[in-house]
């Protein structure tokens, strides 16, 4: 007797292999719901050393590089002085960018709100 003859012997291996599909897919799910959070966590890095940074961090950097600059261009380097000298808008934009995406925590006190919290998971559960 083949296997195709015997119902119920098909009926189990049939189940066992649903059992083992459906383990397997959810085993691919976990693994893809711990990936989507350890790159949520990776890319919100940057962004919060960027939120954390004191606006008078940023406005001291670009008046660096504009002495920088000068005295580059004092000492004779012209190119080099052209290359720092473009780094003050590069960080005036870092900070505008900086708070145009994540209102600083000082003007929500103000406002009377409490900053938002990074949602951990955002893949679904049933």
């Amino acid at each position: 007797m083949t296997i195709s003859q015997d119902p119920a012997r098909l009926s189990e291996m049939a189940g066992k292999a649903r059992e083992a599909g459906t383990q397997a897919l959810q085993s691919a799910k976990d693994a893809g719901t711990q990936a989507l959070e350890t790159a949520d966590e990776l890319a919100s890095a940057p962004i919060k050393v960027a939120e954390d940074t004191p606006a008078k961090l940023y406005l001291a950097a670009v008046g660096g590089s504009i002495a920088a600059s000068l005295m580059l261009f004092l000492a004779g380097r012209k190119q080099a002085s052209l290359f720092v000298g473009l780094w003050a808008p590069t960080i005036l934009n870092l900070a505008l960018v900086s708070k145009l995406l994540r209102p600083s925590h000082e003007s929500l006190a103000a406002a009377g709100e409490e900053p938002a919290q990074p949602r951990r998971n955002r893949g679904r559960r049933r």
